[in-house]
């Protein structure tokens, strides 16, 4: 959760941003996985953090993406630039992207998406 390095204010970053090649940019045949936040890593974390009793941050990480994705961009977008929570890449996205609008639903149920045998009928 360290605000110098990952827990930026629309996090998580998806490098350190006390890297010295950290980026955010969104030109052409870059790497766009140096620094700007994307929802799936989001979603990952999420869920590891849950399964080691992290709820509180796990909580507040469900809420900051989903009001990244939902109340700070007009459409859900392909990344997020992770200072200023500016959506980037294809506009709009809606697959993984998607994932954002569930999250904290997922919090509130206790809903774990690796438990094969959990609470769905078959």
């Amino acid at each position: 959760m360290n605000p110098k390095e990952f827990w930026l204010k629309f996090p998580i970053a998806s490098y350190a941003k006390t890297e010295p090649d950290f980026y955010q940019g969104t030109g052409k045949g870059e790497c766009n996985w140096r620094g700007p936040t994307w929802i799936p890593t989001n979603y990952m974390i999420f869920h590891g953090l849950l399964r080691y009793g992290y709820n509180e941050i796990a909580k507040q990480l469900g809420l900051k993406t989903l009001r990244m994705a939902l109340e700070d961009n007009p459409a859900t977008r392909e990344y997020y630039d992770a200072d200023t929570g500016k959506g980037n890449g294809m506009n709009p996205f809606w697959g993984w992207s998607s994932l954002a609008y569930i999250m904290p639903l997922e919090y509130v149920n206790r809903y774990d998406p690796t438990d094969l045998d959990g609470p769905m009928e078959r």
